[in-house]
């Protein structure tokens, strides 16, 4: 990869450095890896103002201090454990010896999970024009809840790249990083702000010399600003007036109408869509079509992997709603896995009296409705190379429908 001063210092167009300054990024998204990520014009985030004056922490604790069992169940949440420090605790995969290894296809080339004084590092080893290689880097950061999977990053001269090796739950097994060829040593995968911004609270990037860094003060996983806005003088005012039981200076974002409140989800939640301007300065509330374009996807419906609202819009349950949205269905502020308990939201609408549906499906549908009318689909864009085959992740299908596949 040619370095970030060279792209930019070249004869290709400031426009044209930007794309391949940002080489399409697969990453984990809560869930596992956000395909497709495109690069954010540099230019527009020069002096992006912080979205919280705080650290994560900090701004946690600050929130818990009167929001104490919203702000506890939302810790275990995916949405907040999207990103994190690595650490011995934070890296799920395994680093016993045997187990820290993965092998590919080509017997010359394999990489290593090892531990030196409590840092964790990857390290390739390869032959290349008959010599042995090695490269050792550090696993700094950790992308993804570890749900199905998780990814990792390393610093280098102030910018971040996705290491080759990953962490996939099915199996406990370490794999190549999606979209990395098995068999080769890719240490150049550079992370733009737009990946970032559906992974992070806040990273802002920075200048110097004429040479983009990523700014340390940064705020890993979904903490509560990002959904409720800057927190800062909603806290200084209620602590300073504890009796005032309305929330002041701040955004709830069920109060919105019901398209915004669908935009505070669609940030992260809408696919690969052209940035106008870096989402981290984004507040619920906001015209999302002044941050992000219009979509502009495959048709009839969107990828399974990312897109859960442009599915969900094309729905009937949501066509033929007029209040329908993501918090129809979801809390979150707390981790959800019970279909049967999700069943129940969907029993809320479609009873006995007022459903289409024959009495007889009624039994099993609040026993579990979700897997026939939103079933585990695979992705087409997100993609793993493993030594005897490619593997596609499965995501639930935000399409609720009639699926004649999954009839019982």
């Amino acid at each position: 990869m040619q370095s970030l001063q060279s792209i930019h210092n070249s004869g290709i167009g400031k426009v044209d450095a930007d794309r391949r300054l940002g080489v399409f990024v697969l990453m984990l998204a809560g869930l596992l890896f956000l395909p497709g990520c495109q690069v954010l014009s540099l230019e527009t985030l020069r002096g992006e103002p912080a979205l919280i004056g705080q650290t994560k922490r900090e701004a946690d604790i600050a929130c818990r201090d009167c929001h104490r069992d919203v702000v506890d169940r939302y810790l275990s949440t995916a949405h907040y454990r999207t990103s994190f420090e690595a650490s011995l605790q934070t890296v799920s995969g395994p680093i016993e010896d045997g187990r820290n290894i993965l092998r590919t296809r080509d017997p010359l080339t394999h990489f290593r999970i090892i531990q030196e004084d409590g840092q964790l590092f990857q390290v390739a080893e390869w032959m290349e024009k008959g010599r042995r290689k090695e490269r050792k880097e550090p696993i700094d950061l950790v992308v993804g809840s570890g749900r199905k999977g998780q990814s990792y990053l390393f610093w280098k001269d102030g910018f971040l790249f996705q290491l080759p090796v990953s962490y996939l739950v099915e199996g406990d097994q370490w794999i190549n990083s999606p979209g990395f060829e098995d068999g080769k040593v890719n240490f150049g995968r550079g992370i733009p702000p737009r990946c970032l911004e559906c992974h992070a609270t806040h990273f802002l990037l920075e200048f110097e010399d004429n040479q983009p860094r990523y700014n340390r003060d940064y705020m890993t996983g979904i903490g509560c600003g990002r959904c409720h806005g800057r927190a800062n003088r909603h806290v200084s005012y209620h602590r300073a007036n504890p009796n005032d039981r309305q929330g002041r200076f701040i955004v709830n974002p069920a109060r919105l109408s019901r398209t915004r409140e669908l935009e505070s989800c669609a940030v992260c939640h809408s696919g690969d869509r052209e940035v106008k301007k870096s989402t981290f300065a984004y507040t619920p509330g906001d015209n999302l079509s002044e941050f992000l374009a219009p979509d502009t996807g495959p048709q009839p419906y969107p990828d399974v992997h990312g897109n859960q609202v442009a599915l969900l819009s094309h729905s009937a349950c949501f066509q033929e709603s007029d209040v329908m949205t993501c918090t129809t269905c979801h809390d979150v502020h707390q981790t959800e896995r019970d279909l049967a308990a999700m069943s129940e939201k969907c029993l809320a609408c479609h009873t006995e009296e007022h459903s289409t549906l024959e009495s007889r499906h009624l039994g099993r549908l609040q026993d579990n409705c979700i897997d026939c009318h939103m079933p585990l689909r695979e992705s087409r864009v997100l993609t793993i190379h493993l030594p005897d085959r490619v593997y596609a992740p499965q995501y639930r299908d935000h399409r609720i429908a009639v699926y004649p596949e999954t009839k019982r």
